[in-house]
């Protein structure tokens, strides 16, 4: 769409005059959401400190992982105490 001598996108409309979301930024909106929530209420599984150092006094390998969405990790693990033991 043209204005005047100014190009601007139907979406860029459409969000200025009616505060709609463009479809291309929700997915980082719902994600930022989702990882405040995370931050606020995850908790550790209990007793899951004591067995990570039973296995470490023991010697035994173990592997605290996540699902490779590294932010979502970060509040997940740091959260609950875990993320100190991904990185051994």
């Amino acid at each position: 769409m043209h204005l005047g001598h100014r190009k601007i996108s139907t979406q860029l409309l459409l969000t200025q005059k009616n505060n709609i979301t463009p479809a291309n930024t929700w997915i980082d909106e719902f994600y930022a959401s989702s990882i405040k929530k995370l931050r606020k209420n995850c908790q550790t599984i209990p007793h899951i400190l004591n067995v990570i150092e039973a296995l470490t006094v023991a010697e035994i390998a173990f592997c605290v992982t996540g699902n490779r969405i590294h932010p979502k990790m970060q509040a997940t693990l740091s959260t609950t105490g875990l993320l100190l033991f991904i990185l051994r």
